[in-house]
């Protein structure tokens, strides 16, 4: 019987996570911000807020948070998947699908982000699954079950 390796599960967490915020910090950076402040601007709504510490210490805490979480849930599937990358990119995109898709699909649906186009939203989900699932199958590279 194999156990779960916890100190290897955190390590991995951490490393995903690690990997997770620096990607989402580029792609953010560097391609969506500027194409949500022109559909916001479209729409005249406010631009999304950014340069809040707290704001953003408390997503960079919420990433971490979900990285352990995604490393455990490969943990768990592995016994029936099996180790390696495809187990690891499916747990990733299991955690995507609970963690970005579900909550964009619902937000989408309220207030005034109806009117966003679809291409945006799209674009902001592909985007995230793509970061999930690298994150996700970096993470889980260190991980190793203890033998009993």
């Amino acid at each position: 019987m194999r156990r779960i390796n916890w100190q290897r599960l955190f390590l991995g967490g951490l490393l995903a996570g690690f990997v997770a915020n620096l990607l989402q910090f580029a792609v953010n950076r560097l391609y969506l911000f500027r194409l949500w402040d022109a559909a916001n601007g479209k729409l005249d709504l406010p631009m999304a807020g950014r340069g809040e510490p707290l704001r953003g210490l408390l997503l960079a805490t919420m990433t971490f948070v979900g990285s352990i979480f995604a490393v455990w849930l490969y943990a768990m599937v592995r016994s029936r998947f099996g180790a390696g990358p495809k187990t690891a990119a499916l747990a990733g995109g299991i955690f995507w699908l609970m963690s970005w898709l579900f909550p964009v699909v619902l937000w989408s649906l309220s207030g005034p982000f109806p009117a966003l186009p679809l291409w945006l939203l799209a674009t902001h989900l592909t985007t995230y699954l793509g970061i999930a699932v690298a994150a996700t199958v970096l993470g889980t590279w260190p991980y190793k079950e203890l033998e009993t």
